[in-house]
């Protein structure tokens, strides 16, 4: 009997415009569940297979291992509204190409269930973020900057979480 489980995984998403002609609005729903085979409990069930729904922000803290591994069902909302701050437009010779600096204000909200228990947490934040057309070998689009986000939740609440504010560094490439 195998111990990687069987998933589903469910996502929707919508653009709407924003204020100004270059500003957008994305939402976001996403779903999954993990399916036990009989005789396991949700600890015996690996979940290498399941999708990250943690919020953001809660990278390298250890929760997104606890809910990809042991959660049996899991859903998330993101909204998530892209503001281009500064036109640059400035060549590093045939090196790179800074197109924009961007700002993002994010808010997500997750569920799992953990052992028969519900838990909540969520981030609000903003990523600054520098858009290159262009860097290095990559033809790609190449986002760089930091993330600033506010974390919580009730299993926070339980685990004890005392810091609530974290800055990471945050890269993105377009394939």
């Amino acid at each position: 009997q195998s111990p990687f489980a069987k998933s589903v995984y469910a996502s929707l998403y919508c653009y709407l415009p924003g204020l100004t002609s270059i500003q957008g609005l994305k939402l976001q729903a996403e779903l999954q569940s993990k399916r036990q085979m009989a005789g396991t409990t949700a600890a015996d069930v690996w979940g290498f297979n399941m999708f990250d729904l943690t919020p953001r922000g809660f990278n390298e803290t250890g929760f997104d291992a606890l809910f990809k591994l042991y959660s049996k069902d899991s859903y998330k909302l993101s909204a998530d509204y892209a503001i281009p701050m500064l036109s640059l437009d400035m060549a590093f010779r045939q090196y790179a190409y800074l197109r924009n600096l961007e700002l993002v204000p994010f808010a997500d909200y997750a569920v799992s269930s953990i052992n028969g228990s519900n838990y909540d947490i969520y981030s609000v934040g903003a990523d600054v973020l520098f858009r290159f057309e262009k860097f290095l070998v990559m033809n790609n689009t190449l986002r760089m900057g930091l993330r600033l986000s506010h974390n919580g939740g009730s299993i926070c609440d339980r685990m004890g979480v005392d810091e609530p504010f974290t800055v990471r560094l945050v890269t993105g490439i377009n394939l």
